[in-house]
């Protein structure tokens, strides 16, 4: 769907109709559009922000791979949708854009030669616009600002390439506002890692890095561009460690860390492997094919689009659990869609050996390691389900020596990389076949592709300790408490063993020192003594009596977890009630740009005013309801302007600021209307107060500005800042009052799981304990009493057949008496309030049933949105019930 300009009256009608915030200078005013935007752009908006055709600007940084080197000659020559790159990249001289294709000059080898090179950006952002159903995500921007060869510190925030990232974002936004269209960087790529790997940075030291890396580019695109959203990094794994004379690196892996440490911040695309690099014969490098690089840069706009447009979780083809029995290691893995498969056609086997200069025993890419002199070889490997590998060794191996599962991960020094690489030290290597880290397994996904590429997701590069009948693979849930850092651990156990406890030891990366958390016979625990934003590895060790039977562990980055502005002694609760405060707008403004506004959450003085010919504009901001904790009454301050014949109103809430405007000859009305706060706190905004002198009409207006956007506009008009942080209220789309996140649990035997959900953490700890796994938070619910809101009832079947206890809930009395007449019963324990109706801001329910008759049971399960409810149907789910009830998304 494209955006019509001729579009927007419609839109902005249904706006009108609705009562939506609009919050402008006045009408006619050609940034009109962007304010609007600038409004509606908020976290659970009436309206979607999928409705605004944004201009989305992805800023690329990295290595020669980033920018497309030795990527020749240019592929991508015209511009099939309406996407745009900067014009000049010395940005000082940017006032639009240019139509996106391929003919950035760099350097390229002899061996390939041609004019200008092909990055990834080009097939990433027409991907997007290609799979895109929605104005929102079609139109994007790219710009790139990676170095050759730099490392990490070479490319960090305060380096020259990063700065001239922060100045490309300042030129598209200009560039953007010139076209009157709304503008925000939704994504940073990055493709990196090279140097790091011939430098020998520690793993552990790298993962923090991409972290530190997300975490400034967020705070630094928010600052410059005013947005509420997120700014996740995307990127790949170097697959090209053996054209540095490399063996095997512990960069991939440090990688994939970085996305599974920070979840919803950093996601890994895949590894690189598959791609072909552009040698065949001769010098090795570890820069790709023209046509490598476009397809890369597909699987990146695959992924992006899932995770800015479509708002689903990505998690790349990548190991969930592993596990070893004897001669038998069992994976599970993350497949985005089942079934996996071995392929040996678009990636070429790797022979087992070769003599007297490879010791490593491969198949299909996996490796058994441990610290034996002899370790196991594989015997073996199948495909044993949809998302399950058996891997059979020639012998057990013994506990004590430290198993690893390896997969892509060794290869020949001085190896070409890629699908197909040789070894290329002497003929004879040569003539065994390929000798690069890589591997055979991959997915069945069939995203289409605008070139003809295949868009499979491959394996992830990885090295795992395996755990032995013993701790498993340990996962965590990355959270704050009370403003501090909380990290929940739990780990498998694949055993049953005498008198068997687990020991947990912890060390701060950075300080190096371990310490033991102590023993336990339960497989989970909580650890808050912790610092912000500081990288930490758990290891979790397992014994049977006076023997340890095996060892996992898990690094991961903790959580900032602090306020931007300290909050007051008494915080308030989430449950806060709000009053919502409008904007009037007089029938016959003055000349703008200084506009009469009256700002009042008052409806006598509402409809005093509408009935004598001014427009009700909208909710500005939602302000706390008169009791609320830690709140101040805002004044309303009133001058007299006996030339005019009228009245001039602003608020002040301070008593600073009040005399400040008193001097001014400024009087309080005694007739204030709505408190806020003099500090910041969780979830509210802070206001900002402009100003224009009129010599024209010998008057200063005052209006006021939740929006950095909103804010450059007014600036731009010759209003100046009055007063930053006037006090602090809640933005207009801010839901009213909702409880803590209801969480949804899981024991999975695919397709047909048992699902839980509860809001309640006795529940949801009882439960962790007893082999549940945690899936999320799936939605908000509205407080108990919230209006209109009903009880959503637990309804329960006792299945004596199979010992246990099916579960599912419903809230109409109509779906109550349905689920009972099936033999369910409804539980007293209800935990959560929903609507029956659809409310501003609220999500319909779905719920799903699988009929299984292996355990002749019919499991329920919730969804939300679209591609949920879709995923579950390809599996075998059907829909039981739509518009179940209506909650919060999360």
């Amino acid at each position: 769907m494209r955006f019509n300009q001729r579009g927007l009256a419609p839109l902005l009608l249904l706006i009108a109709g609705l009562g939506v915030i609009v919050f402008t200078v006045t009408a006619g005013y050609a940034p009109f559009k962007d304010n609007l935007y600038s409004i509606l752009y908020r976290k659970n908006s009436l309206f979607a922000s999928d409705s605004i055709p944004y201009i989305n600007h992805i800023i690329s940084n990295g290595q020669s791979l980033s920018v497309g080197a030795d990527g020749c000659p240019s592929l991508t020559t015209t511009q099939p949708f309406n996407n745009l790159s900067i014009t000049d990249n010395t940005l000082k001289t940017l006032t639009s854009f240019r139509s996106l294709v391929e003919d950035f000059q760099i350097a390229c080898n002899p061996e390939v030669g041609g004019k200008g090179v092909e990055s990834i950006s080009s097939a990433m952002a027409n991907t997007i616009s290609n799979l895109s159903t929605t104005p929102a995500y079609e139109d994007f921007v790219v710009s790139m600002h990676g170095g050759q060869g730099y490392p990490y510190i070479g490319l960090k925030k305060g380096t020259p390439p990063y700065q001239e990232g922060m100045a490309q974002i300042q030129a598209a936004k200009s560039a953007a506002q010139g076209m009157n269209r709304p503008y925000r960087v939704p994504a940073v790529t990055i493709i990196h890692g090279e140097t790091d790997t011939i430098s020998g940075t520690p793993g552990d030291q790298y993962t923090a890095s991409i972290a530190e890396w997300q975490r400034d580019y967020e705070s630094d695109a928010k600052a410059l561009t005013g947005q509420f959203e997120q700014v996740p990094l995307f990127h790949s794994q170097t697959s090209s460690h053996t054209a540095y004379d490399k063996k095997t690196s512990s960069i991939p892996e440090a990688q994939l860390n970085s996305a599974e440490n920070n979840t919803g911040k950093v996601y890994l695309v895949g590894p690189k492997y598959f791609l072909e690099y552009i040698n065949s014969r001769g010098p090795v490098s570890a820069h790709l094919k023209n046509t490598s690089y476009r397809q890369l840069g597909e699987y990146y706009g695959k992924v992006i689009k899932k995770v800015i447009a479509d708002k689903t979780d990505w998690k790349p083809l990548s190991p969930q659990k592993i596990s070893f029995n004897g001669k038998i290691i069992d994976i599970k893995l993350n497949v985005p869609v089942a079934p996996i498969v071995i392929d040996t056609v678009k990636v070429a086997e790797r022979p087992k050996r070769y003599p007297n200069i490879d010791k490593s025993d491969t198949k299909y890419g996996f490796e058994y390691f441990d610290n034996s002199a002899s370790p196991a070889n594989i015997t073996y490997v199948e495909i044993t389900g949809p998302d399950t590998i058996k891997i059979t060794l020639d012998k057990a191996p013994n506990a004590a020596d430290n198993p690893r599962l390896r997969y892509a991960h060794t290869g020949i020094n001085n190896s070409i990389p890629g699908a197909f690489g040789l070894q290329t030290e002497t003929p004879a290597l040569l003539a065994l076949g390929p000798a690069s880290a890589r591997g055979n397994i991959r997915d069945s996904d069939n995203t289409p592709s605008l070139y003809g590429n295949s868009l499979n997701n491959w394996l992830v590069q990885f090295d795992k300790s395996i755990p032995f009948n013993g701790a498993g693979m340990i996962t965590a849930r990355n959270s704050c408490r009370n403003n501090i850092p909380y990290i929940e651990l739990e780990w498998d156990d694949y055993g049953n063993f005498p008198n068997f406890n687990y020991e947990v030891f912890k060390t701060k990366v950075s300080a190096g020192t371990e310490q033991s958390l102590g023993s336990r016979n339960v497989r989970n625990i909580g650890d808050d003594n912790l610092s912000p934003e500081s990288l930490y590895r758990y290891r979790v060790e397992v014994k049977s009596g006076n023997n340890q039977i095996a060892s996992g562990n898990l690094s991961l980055t903790t959580k900032l977890c602090v306020n931007p502005t300290p909050a007051p002694t008494s915080t308030p609760s989430i449950n806060v009630q709000t009053v919502s405060i409008k904007k009037l707008v007089p029938s016959n403004p003055k000349t703008p740009p200084y506009p009469v506004f009256f700002f009042t959450g008052k409806q006598n003085e509402i409809d005093y005013l509408t009935a004598r010919g001014w427009t009700d504009s909208g909710i500005v901001f939602k302000a706390p309801a008169a009791g609320s904790s830690g709140v101040s009454m805002a004044s309303r301050m009133i001058k007299n302007d006996g030339a005019n014949q009228s009245q001039i109103t602003t608020w002040a809430a301070d008593p600073q600021d009040i005399s400040a405007l008193k001097s001014q000859g400024f009087t309080e009305y005694p007739d204030s209307d709505f408190f806020a706060y003099l500090s910041q706190v969780p979830g509210s905004v802070p206001v900002t107060r402009l100003k224009f002198t009129s010599s024209g009409y010998n008057q200063t207006f005052y209006t006021f500005s939740l929006s950095v956007v909103e804010t450059d506009v007014l600036s731009s008009q010759g209003w100046t800042v009055d007063k930053n942080n006037v006090f602090y209220i809640f933005p207009p789309d801010r839901q009213t009052a909702t409880v803590t996140h209801v969480d949804n649990l899981i024991k999975s035997n695919p397709p047909y799981y048992a699902n839980f959900y509860t809001s309640k953490a006795q529940e949801l700890d009882y439960l962790l304990t007893r082999g549940w796994s945690f899936k999320g938070a799936v939605f908000k619910s509205p407080i108990k009493g919230a209006p209109d809101s009903f009880m959503a009832s637990r309804m329960v079947l006792t299945d004596n057949q199979n010992s246990a206890q099916i579960h599912t809930w419903a809230a109409s009395q109509e779906d109550i008496k349905s689920f009972k007449d099936k033999g369910f019963t409804e539980s007293a324990d209800s935990d959560f309030f929903v609507f029956l109706t659809q409310k501003a801001g609220t999500v319909p329910v779905t719920r799903l049933k699988f009929v299984s008759s292996v355990y002749s049971k019919t499991f329920y399960q919730f969804a939300i949105t679209p591609t949920q409810i879709n995923d579950l149907i390809s599996k075998g789910w059907t829909v039981d019930k739509q518009n179940v009830f209506y909650v919060y998304p999360m």
